[in-house]
């Protein structure tokens, strides 16, 4: 298990459905587990551990690892000899560490975009006056609903 905490800056992402967190974590367990998927090497937040210093960061459970201290990880798969080889790392850094996680947008969080409302367009009335009531209560006035 690994474990985050302190600070934390969001950064642009490069799409509307990804965005990049800069988090710096202090002394002690980062507060997350990190998993390796083995169909694509990624490494990315599993688990956030319960009243660790990750609680109080900007991660969530699914974030990708993209950079360790001034290491650009970015979409390169790690093989399992690189995948413990970056959990030692981790561990050993000196404080306050920055790691940089690469987060999917929801669809719903996308759609944060403010609609102007426009106004109904004015529809000009029409230019033959309506029939009146009494015209229409008359036996001779057309109809075209037959009773």
């Amino acid at each position: 298990d690994n474990e985050i905490m302190n600070d934390s800056n969001s950064c642009e992402g490069t799409s509307p459905t990804e965005t990049f967190v800069e988090v710096f974590f202090m002394d002690g367990p980062l507060g997350v587990t990190l998993r390796r998927r083995a169909d694509t090497g990624i490494v990315y937040i599993f688990e956030i551990i319960a009243e660790s210093q990750a609680v109080g960061l900007d991660v969530q459970v699914g974030d990708e690892l993209w950079a360790v201290g001034d290491s650009d990880i970015g979409n390169t798969p790690l093989d399992k000899e690189a995948w413990s080889g970056l959990i030692q790392f981790i561990k050993t850094s000196s404080r306050p560490l920055r790691l940089v996680w690469k987060r999917k947008v929801s669809d719903t969080e996308t759609q944060i975009e403010v609609v102007q409302e426009q106004p109904l367009p004015i529809i000009a009335a029409p230019t033959q006056s309506l029939p009146s009531q009494s015209s229409l209560d008359s036996p001779h006035a057309d109809s075209t609903v037959n009773n």
